[in-house]
């Protein structure tokens, strides 16, 4: 998202922003852009990650997920008031007492974490919109990202009863420990986490138009992967099970130009993309080579490819219009695949159907192994 570039054939986690490359930040610096970031998320400022690297000032939102921000007291905590029993074990134990921590000083909705990154967005918009030039608000929320723990409100919009008055299921829980009848109660906690984020983004986006820039003000929607919710026994985003639930994410592009209102475009696109595009839609010119490509060609009826690749821990996917391919790039583990599911006869890629179609499996293996510069036996023989 920050450079338009690939990271492949590195596995893809959490690494440091590398020294030489260059951010859409420090392009739009030289363009004489205020550039703003402002995130809840925890894991651009771990030691050395660099990621406020080209931004005129930079915001970190403290006490998301396991951010060791508060560090007492700990015996106050109680991990079986948030979570039943079943689902503790010693690691989550102690991501819930972190978590709990993190939040005792909460009082009302305004000091959830998307509502206060929101928040901290606006006020950045009020305090940077009459700088004398253009501006970039690079704004990066975890919700709905776990813990699920939306204002119980929202939670009350799904299912009135709970196993606990404030029930907290996030990272660290084994799925078998997760019971059948628990995967219900998780998909309810997980659409209040979602309708809640769409609530603060909402008040982000009055906001815009209150402090009049929604006239002349490119807005951009996305994240950075889905999650599953029971798909194949799967819980939360598995990379043994990379499909759609996980790689397929929204892109809304708001264009003050009303000759694009409602458009909407059925075509393949990626992360590598954001940069070029905005920088093209800002009329911001470089010599810098991009992995991606500018996705207003798509928006004016022009094709940028024909298939996507995506990258998560161990296991690499082929996205096409027609299929849908994945299998482990490194190691023994192979997870669910490989798997290919033909997306216009099962567009819930529950059929596997590998066994039926070698040569569009050969296709797909090739692909990754071009992304991944990838000559393992476990690639050649998946």
């Amino acid at each position: 998202m920050h450079t338009g570039r690939s990271i492949l054939p590195e596995r893809t986690k959490w690494t440091p922003l590398h020294k030489d490359e260059i951010t859409l930040a420090q392009i739009l610096a030289q363009a004489g852009f205020t550039r703003g970031f402002i995130a809840d998320t925890p894991h651009y400022f771990a030691p050395d990650m660099n990621f406020h690297r080209g931004f005129s000032s930079w915001q970190w939102v403290r006490g998301q997920e396991s951010d060791p921000y508060v560090s007492g007291p700990r015996n106050a905590v109680r991990p079986e008031t948030y979570v039943p029993e079943h689902l503790l074990n010693p690691a989550y134990r102690a991501r819930t007492i972190q978590y709990v921590l993190n939040t005792k000083d909460r009082q009302g909705e305004e000091d959830y974490f998307c509502a206060r990154s929101c928040a901290a967005a606006g006020r950045w918009l009020r305090d940077n919109k009459d700088n004398g030039g253009p501006f970039m608000l690079f704004v990066d929320m975890f919700d709905p990202h776990e813990p699920w723990d939306a204002p119980p409100r929202f939670q009350r919009m799904y299912r009135k009863k709970y196993p606990r008055d404030r029930f907290l299921f996030g990272y660290g829980v084994r799925r078998e420990d997760i019971r059948d009848d628990d995967i219900p109660i998780l998909r309810d906690l997980y659409a209040a986490e979602v309708t809640f984020s769409d609530h603060c983004i909402g008040r982000l986006l009055d906001e815009v138009k209150r402090l009049g820039l929604w006239d002349n003000t490119i807005v951009a929607f996305s994240t950075d992967h889905g999650t599953h919710l029971g798909e194949q026994g799967c819980i939360q985003k598995q990379a043994k099970l990379l499909n759609s639930c996980v790689a397929h994410v929204p892109l809304i592009i708001r264009h003050p130009d009303r000759g694009f209102r409602g458009k909407r475009i059925a075509e393949l696109a990626s992360h590598l993309d954001f940069t070029p595009t905005f920088l093209s839609l800002l009329g911001v010119k470089t010599n810098l080579k991009f992995d991606g490509g500018n996705l207003w060609d798509l928006a004016e009826g022009r094709k940028l490819r024909d298939a996507v690749v995506t990258g998560f821990g161990d296991f690499g996917s082929v996205h096409t219009h027609k299929w849908h391919y994945f299998q482990n790039v490194w190691g023994d583990f192979a997870g669910l695949g490989p798997q290919l599911n033909d997306l216009e006869h099962d567009p819930r890629e529950e059929k596997n159907v590998v066994g039926s179609h070698p040569q569009v499996v050969a296709e797909m293996k090739a692909i990754l192994e071009r992304s991944f510069a990838a000559t393992t036996a476990s690639l050649r023989q998946g």
